[in-house]
């Protein structure tokens, strides 16, 4: 607590250092993980189910495009958690 009993002072210092001090984001690391979530087969019941919606879809979507495969994270990888 700072010297006027200030708690919330103390945080957002802290909050400040912490953003100055972030580890820059390794996007070619990201970009081989995002590849190999969209080509995982692990799972054989989660594959052959995202299969089948991709390809016996819903009436209510019927006419929007599917990809069928797992979704990598998305956003921008440099936010604040």
């Amino acid at each position: 607590m700072n010297d006027d009993g200030s708690a919330a002072a103390d945080r957002a210092g802290s909050a400040d250092r912490a953003r100055s001090t972030a580890k820059v984001v390794d996007r070619p690391a990201l970009a081989t993980l995002a590849a190999e979530i969209v080509a995982c087969r692990l799972c054989p019941r989660l594959v052959a189910w995202r299969e089948t919606v991709a390809v016996e879809k819903v009436a209510r979507f019927r006419d929007e495009p599917y990809w069928g495969r797992p979704l990598p994270g998305f956003g921008d990888p440099d936010a604040r958690v």
